[in-house]
């Protein structure tokens, strides 16, 4: 985790531990809109 994430969560008075499951949720949600974000992006080159 970076310092940017870990003084985010505090901020937010968000338990480090419910940081993590952000973290890993987001971890595993990012490949997917990579992907997602790509496929738009070629959509809008053929169009």
């Amino acid at each position: 985790a970076t310092t940017t994430e870990q003084g985010w969560s505090s901020r937010l008075g968000i338990p480090k531990a419910a940081g993590q499951i952000v973290q890993d949720v987001c971890g595993l949600c990012s490949p997917l809109q990579r992907e997602i974000l790509h496929c738009e992006a070629l959509d809008g080159a053929r169009h």
